[in-house]
């Protein structure tokens, strides 16, 4: 694989990026932005010893042959991201969604 993942040479741009506003009422709704590339702030998946360091476990909750879905979590936390990938050549950064309070 070319560069780490969330790279910029491992990212299909502009990317789908959807968080949560915690302040919608009356409850949470989500935000859904185009980044740029030049929005973006790399590593967009933190380094495995970024991870460790902040207590984030990463899991793979899909895995097909054209298709990916990772996780990003810290354990009895609301801290949660997922990762989608798309095969194109190689495997692409294609979408982030953070449902993190």
């Amino acid at each position: 694989m070319q560069g780490a993942i969330g790279s910029p040479s491992t990212t299909t741009f502009p990317l789908k990026v959807q968080s949560l506003d915690p302040k919608a009422e009356p409850e949470p709704r989500p935000i859904v932005r185009m980044l740029d590339r030049q929005e973006a702030r790399f590593p967009l998946v933190p380094a495995k010893e970024e991870r460790a360091k902040d207590g984030l476990a990463l899991r793979i909750d899909l895995l097909e042959a054209r298709s990916a879905r990772v996780t990003l979590e810290r354990p009895d936390s609301d801290f949660r991201v997922s990762y989608f990938f798309a095969m194109e050549g190689c495997w692409r950064l294609t979408a982030i969604e953070d449902e993190s309070l």
